[in-house]
């Protein structure tokens, strides 16, 4: 099969969509509790382990606002050691 006959859709190839997120923690809790930050102005409080992937899920399921202080995050480096 040559090239041109792959459908569109397998030959496009976009780069990951990484983001930086701030995990904090109370240790002290039972069960789990803290927040997740972005890197804009962005906060969102959980209890427990549903909470946190909830909170997660929120902010992972949104796009950035226009002007938004969040950035990307450059893709891990893969192969090789450091």
């Amino acid at each position: 099969m040559h090239p041109g006959a792959w459908p569109a859709s397998l030959l496009a190839v976009t780069a990951p969509q990484l983001r930086k997120f701030t995990l904090v923690v109370d240790t002290q809790a039972e069960p789990i509790a803290g927040r997740v930050e972005d890197e804009g102005s962005s906060a969102r409080e959980f209890v427990g382990w549903l909470g946190l992937a909830t909170a997660l899920e929120a902010f992972v399921s949104r796009r950035p606002a226009e002007g938004d202080r969040s950035s990307p995050v450059d893709p891990p480096a893969t192969g090789g050691t450091a």
